[in-house]
């Protein structure tokens, strides 16, 4: 059953709110998709990819990810404020005291929480949602426009990337509060957490470096070279391999985990976008916005399999239990759900713009 949300004001009600239930209580997964622009996240039914509800109020959402628990949803937004201005509407439930801890740059709250977050130039605010009611549950302010979001295996921190500041933003999930912001490199795009969550993986597009992050002191341990423009990446399920998406040379970087360094680089094709791994981790997954096609990596042999995607496939999730692709076109309102092994498409899901970090959500 399709119900749209209800807008009040600057206020909403969910579906869940209306059904006094989970929208997940009647799919086996659902799937999370950022709307940029449309200040938006779509929810889709992982089984049939039929939209089902949104979660509005996130302006110029680009970056999501979940907590392993799949009960949060972090939501960053693309859309930076001076410092000063109007800061965003108090959660409900959220004390007016937690609430100044979380924006210590907005007006009279500047002084608040000031060591951990000292004033910036520039502001943008991640959300913090339930997934149970798809309710804002907390806001926080981070020092500049966030591009993605990931979030540790443990659940205990989420990493946004700004792309503007030569920086990350570590936020602590135990209490809601920013961390540290760490300086990696020119324009970091995309981070990834090892296994055991000790490194944190950065792509610097702007200087062609992987930033090697520990997490035990919050420094960079190194940096990796590799090829140029590096966007996203995306680590294999048994963590023993990085892959990175070069856009500007159109190559893919193989990285080991076990001592750091490339174990090959690939040629694919032009203007590479999105990345991720098939559960066994045999294949690799690549969006190559230039060539519309999908393009499928042996991980062992490097052998390539190509498929035309058309126009400009664009960011890539792997639908874990499922052998399906969730794929946004970055030139048409679409999502395409596509068989990991026929490479047949199952479906276009019609969203109405662009579609950004894609998150599943199972039950």
């Amino acid at each position: 059953m399709k119900i749209s949300n209800l807008i009040a004001g600057k206020y909403y009600l969910t579906i869940a709110a209306i059904l006094g239930t989970s929208l997940s209580a009647n799919a086996s997964g659902l799937i999370y998709i950022p709307m940029g622009g449309e200040n938006n996240v779509l929810i889709a039914e992982q089984d049939n990819g039929e939209i089902i509800g949104k979660i509005s109020n996130l302006p110029s959402v680009h970056g999501l990810a979940a907590t392993p628990d799949g009960k949060l949803l972090l939501a960053g937004s693309n859309e930076a404020r001076e410092p000063g201005d109007k800061a965003p509407a108090k959660p409900e439930g959220v004390s007016a005291a937690d609430h100044a801890v979380h924006h210590p740059n907005q007006g009279g709250n500047k002084a608040a929480n000031k060591a951990a977050n000292p004033p910036y130039d520039n502001i943008s605010t991640v959300s913090v949602i339930s997934t149970a009611d798809n309710n804002i549950k907390r806001l926080i302010d981070v020092p500049g426009a966030v591009h993605h979001v990931a979030i540790s295996n443990d659940g205990k921190y989420a990493v946004v990337t700004l792309v503007a500041e030569g920086s990350i933003s570590i936020i602590d999930l135990n209490n809601f509060t920013l961390l540290k912001t760490i300086a990696t490199g020119d324009f970091p795009n995309y981070a990834s957490f090892s296994n055991d969550n000790s490194r944190l993986f950065v792509s610097n597009a702007g200087n062609n470096t992987i930033s090697v992050i520990d997490m035990a002191n919050l420094i960079v341990e190194r940096n990796i070279v590799v090829g140029a423009s590096p966007e996203h990446i995306a680590l294999s399920n048994d963590g023993k391999t990085l892959y990175v998406n070069n856009v500007s040379d159109g190559s893919v970087s193989f990285i080991s985990i076990d001592d750091l360094s490339i174990s090959k680089t690939v040629q694919v094709g032009d203007n590479l976008h999105g990345v991720d791994v098939s559960e066994d981790d045999k294949t690799v997954f690549v969006a190559v916005r230039g060539d519309d096609k999908l393009v499928l990596l042996d991980s062992e042999t490097a052998e390539k399999k190509e498929k035309t995607l058309s126009p400009s496939p664009y960011h890539i999730t792997t639908i874990k239990g499922t052998n399906e692709l969730y794929i946004s076109s970055a030139d048409a309102p679409i999502v395409w759900v596509v068989d990991q092994n026929s490479l047949e498409i199952k479906n276009k899901i019609e969203v109405g713009a662009t579609a950004h970090q894609m998150v599943q959500v199972k039950n």
